[in-house]
């Protein structure tokens, strides 16, 4: 049995983490008219994670799930199965009606990343094929294309049998009013003004919305020994520099979004290219965490916390524009 989805390579973007990039090329597969525009979420939360002891950022304030749904109303179809053959069976139909299809797997077990055979990490691959009992799979964030057979398959996605597909609207409502309402909301959200009901799973205690939370993530450091908090462990570094790291990506994925809405809006441009420019100052900062790691460890930690107090005056004055763009725009 050879069943073939048409050609589907690698994509890799700056800011896209693994199910970001599989779903933006599944969209571009299936000619999808808004595919670079999808993800549009750019908030900021404080938090502390209790686990480690440390104050933590986090740039979304929805789920991907949510995000899809948003004003573009793309659905994730999650399908669990009880028996594996019926999880094979389903990602083969699925291939039939040339349908990708993601499926959760752990790294340790998937050809093409560099953590096969060496460490257990959360991922997401794309099924693309399935020929001479033989899964084909795409792996954007790695940027490979591998075959695994059914058993392997099933070791991967750690015996969940869950698969996900793309559904996407029958109609393009899209309109030039909708696509303005993201930048509200995520300029509401900056200011700390959040419904009660888009509160996300952070891991930990939610502290403050909006850019107020930066000055509170920056005096939590400020108010403890950085000696101590640093010095104990290595795993609170790495939580600190996936913290950085998620809100320079929710940066990166805004910009691109409002890069694509400005064809409509051409003031809207100014906003995207600070919001990049950001997004490249958050990745800076994150980095110094992770060099931390390997050697300079306090200096490199206070130099990130100095990155970030800048990083804070540059995200309020582009707060600013926004807001006085958004509102000169819906006031024509």
């Amino acid at each position: 049995m050879i069943i073939i989805i048409f050609y589907i390579i690698p994509y890799n973007r700056a800011g896209y983490d693994c199910m970001n990039l599989s779903v933006t090329n599944i969209l571009f597969y299936k000619n999808y008219p808004h595919s670079n525009s999808v993800w549009k979420q750019s908030g900021l939360i404080y938090y502390i994670d209790e686990k480690y002891g440390i104050g933590n950022l986090e740039g979304s304030y929805l789920t991907r799930v949510q995000e899809l749904e948003w004003i573009h109303n793309i659905k994730v179809k999650t399908i669990k199965h009880k028996y594996k053959n019926d999880f094979l069976s389903g990602i083969i139909n699925l291939l039939r009606e040339n349908e990708p299809v993601l499926v959760p797997v752990d790294t340790y077990y998937t050809r093409g990343n560099m953590y096969y055979q060496t460490r257990h990490t959360p991922h997401i691959i794309t099924i693309i094929g399935y020929e001479e009992s033989l899964f084909t799979y795409v792996d954007d964030a790695y940027g490979s294309i591998a075959e695994l057979k059914p058993k392997e398959l099933i070791e991967a996605n750690s015996m969940n049998l869950k698969y996900m597909y793309i559904k996407l609207p029958e109609e393009n409502y899209l309109t030039k009013e909708i696509l303005l309402e993201p930048i509200k909301h995520n300029n509401n959200n900056l200011r700390g003004i959040i419904s009660t009901s888009n509160i996300p799973d952070v891991p930990g205690v939610i502290k403050e919305f909006g850019l107020s939370g930066l000055e509170k993530f920056l005096d939590f450091y400020y108010e403890h020994n950085i000696d101590d908090t640093f010095n104990q462990s290595e795993e609170k570094i790495m939580e600190i520099y996936r913290g950085l790291s998620a809100v320079s990506n929710s940066r990166y994925k805004y910009a691109d979004y409002l890069f694509d809405i400005s064809v409509y809006y051409p003031e809207i441009k100014n906003i995207a290219e600070a919001y990049l420019f950001i997004g490249q100052d958050w990745k800076v900062s994150a980095n110094m965490v992770l060099k931390s790691t390997m050697n300079n460890r306090l200096n490199l930690i206070q130099r990130m916390l100095d990155k970030v107090e800048l990083i804070m005056e540059k995200e309020k004055e582009t707060l600013r524009m926004s807001e006085e763009i958004h509102s000169i725009i819906c006031n024509k």
